[in-house]
């Protein structure tokens, strides 16, 4: 019973708490969710000047041949050397068949077996 009362004065002190949900009131919620959208907008406005990136903003790409273990810097030279040594242009025969993006994909999985 003594624990019962405790409970009720608590509820009692703090009227921003409802006695049935013991949570906050749907308006309360929102104030505080505001509150610490605020705090958080806070921190961008650091200034970054004199930061500079740990690792360079490119990214160095493989590409490896659709036949063979050939590995090239872009796609271009891997079909180039796809139409030259495999007489096989990936981008005529996408175009022949009317592959979308998917199909094409299907294509070069099929091309690797």
């Amino acid at each position: 019973m003594a624990s019962q009362d405790v409970s009720e004065k608590t509820v009692a002190s703090r009227p921003h708490v409802t006695e049935r949900t013991g949570g906050l009131l749907p308006s309360d919620r929102l104030s505080s969710l505001s509150e610490s959208e605020s705090e958080a907008d806070g921190l961008d406005d650091i200034d970054d000047a004199g930061w500079e990136d740990v690792e360079p903003d490119e990214e160095s790409m493989t590409v490896v041949s659709l036949f063979d273990s050939a590995t090239f810097p872009d796609l271009d030279s891997m079909f180039a050397y796809c139409r030259e040594k495999y007489d096989f242009d990936f981008m005529a025969t996408r175009a022949r068949l009317g592959l979308d993006f998917h199909g094409a994909v299907k294509l070069c999985n099929f091309s690797e077996y």
